[in-house]
């Protein structure tokens, strides 16, 4: 064995029908040993002869391995899995639980802790699965296979050819499907069409055809993709528009009366240069139903919209949007409580106006003016222009945490800009992020009452350097006359003397303000102490 070429030996393996072959049949070649961790797929099947000879007997060196901890090795020597095959053979199959009684052999292949214990191991580069497992043993016990699946690695992806499977699968109520980069080029034209994949369209209306009640949909090209320009390939063939008006108008449907969670995530060089009418489709199928809306990559129309009361989060990225004021989308999403607006053209003088809306984020190539009433907004401090109009905002938080890196360190903000852009806030939370960002000077502003309307005021506050985050805070009091309460929650990492100082040092600057005093963490809900008890904190 030793002597056949390394490549040679690697194909002889990975072609064995079954990797019982591989395990049965002790290779103590160097050589196979050297390219074993390089496979890339397991079939493994139990017999019924296994099965019978796995169990406790009287002469315990006639005992075959169990079959999970076969498997387990097997798999825990490879490298880089694409595909697993697991079950049982058709005698096994087809066996009454009582017509045996080897309790002791585990063959339960769904259950939730040998899932959990491999699947992890493979899940970056598994892209078909097979599981038959042994109905005596599984059909009355309940797994969670499916979400255990879908948690590392995509349901679109595998083939469970489990029966149990084909008789679930149409009551999934999401799906996420995803195309690669590699999916896309082996998508298009080839000499030899053996190697050529399913278009990416035509697995998804075959998936989605398939299920009763569909809740969330998701579709997409991947990062990698996403980033292809349209010049660098030539498969014009292979449509990858997902916002095509016929496209939608094939499967939404089918879907629509369950429908609550939407994201589209076009190809940027098919879809770019083609308006959808996605708005408009959505928005006639889906207005009773739909919560959650994402569309990336795509140029939007919105004539002919109908109004929909129902969606509390809207998402556009990457979009051309025929709507300069943002007027369409005022009228017909009243009632979103997020709004992400990233990479935004067609919009000059955007007036947002959404009495719930609660988290904001707005990124747009050229802006002459914004507007924007929301009595109760959390936004990013890249939006304070410096030459928006007067905003009705009156509980307004300031959060820099969601700028991509490398743009926080231009974001840099003082109160004269924030009471600039928001003269009617009356109550201020800045977050630790965003405090981080605030400039200590200030620069008086037009009006003397904008300051003073300022009556309450609330930070998440790090005490990495307490001098730092009091000057601050200090900035905020100083500059803020009127200001009646100030809440400051301090990080549960920082809980102790420094928490002492700090509080001490503050209510003796200012003895006349009402001090609350709180403890955050990321993930946690924040924690409120009374000002006696901060000795113990």
């Amino acid at each position: 064995m030793d002597k056949l070429p390394e490549p040679l030996l690697f194909d002889i393996v990975s072609r064995l029908d079954d990797s019982a072959d591989v395990t049965r049949c002790r290779l103590t070649s160097k050589t196979f040993e050297t390219v074993y961790p390089d496979l890339r797929s397991i079939n493994l099947q139990c017999t019924l002869k296994w099965y019978l000879n796995s169990g406790s007997r009287e002469h315990s060196s006639q005992v075959l391995t169990p079959f999970k901890s076969v498997f387990i090795n097997m798999i825990s020597d490879l490298r880089e899995v694409e595909s697993v095959c697991i079950g049982v053979d058709k005698a096994l199959e087809d066996v009454v639980h009582d017509e045996v009684d080897h309790e002791d052999v585990d063959l339960h292949l769904t259950d939730d802790a040998f899932v959990n214990e491999w699947l992890p191991r493979v899940s970056r580069s598994l892209n078909s699965l097979s599981i038959c497992s042994f109905g005596a043993q599984s059909a009355r016990r309940r797994s969670n296979l499916l979400p255990i699946v879908s948690a590392y690695s995509d349901v679109t992806r595998c083939r469970l050819t489990s029966k149990t499977f084909e008789t679930v699968y149409p009551d999934l109520r999401s799906i996420n499907l995803q195309c690669t980069l590699k999916w896309y080029l082996n998508s298009g034209s080839r000499e030899h069409p053996s190697q050529v994949l399913t278009p990416f369209k035509s697995v998804f209306i075959n998936m989605i055809s398939d299920l009763r009640e569909v809740e969330s949909v998701c579709i997409g090209v991947d990062k990698a993709l996403e980033d292809v320009v349209h010049d660098e390939v030539d498969h014009e063939d292979v449509d990858l528009h997902l916002t095509d008006d016929a496209f939608v108008n094939e499967w939404l449907p089918r879907v629509s009366r369950s429908l609550n969670s939407l994201s589209i995530c076009s190809f940027g060089a098919q879809s770019a240069r083609r308006r959808s009418n996605l708005l408009p489709i959505v928005s006639a199928y889906c207005h009773t139903t739909l919560v959650k809306l994402r569309v990336k990559n795509a140029w939007l129309s919105l004539d002919n919209l109908n109004a929909m009361p129902f969606v509390t989060s809207l998402t556009l990225e990457n979009i051309r949007l025929d709507d300069k004021h943002l007027d369409q989308l005022n009228k017909f999403f009243p009632n979103l409580q997020v709004l992400n607006l990233i990479n935004i053209s067609g919009v000059m003088f955007p007036h947002i106006e959404f009495p719930n809306l609660q988290n904001c984020r707005l990124v747009v190539s050229v802006v002459a003016s914004l507007a924007i009433v929301a009595p109760n907004l959390s936004l990013d401090i890249g939006l304070l222009l410096s030459r928006c109009p007067m905003n009705y905002v009156e509980n307004l938080t300031l959060d820099s945490g969601n700028l991509a890196r490398g743009a926080i360190r231009n974001s840099k903000f003082n109160l004269s800009k924030v009471f600039t852009s928001f003269r009617y806030t009356r109550s201020l939370c800045i977050t630790s992020s965003g405090l981080s960002q605030l400039e200590p000077s200030y620069k008086a502003v037009d009006s003397y009452d904008v300051r003073n309307g300022l009556k309450t005021f609330r930070a998440y506050v790090s005490l990495v350097d307490p001098a730092v985050t009091f000057s601050y805070v200090a900035t905020v009091l100083y500059e803020c006359l009127c200001l009646s309460q100030v809440s400051l929650l301090i990080h549960s990492d920082f809980v102790g003397n420094v928490s002492k100082d700090f509080i001490d040092r503050c209510t003796a600057c200012w003895p006349e303000v009402e001090w609350n005093w709180g403890i955050w963490k990321e993930g946690v809900d924040d924690s409120w102490i009374t000002y006696d008890l901060k000795t113990n904190i």
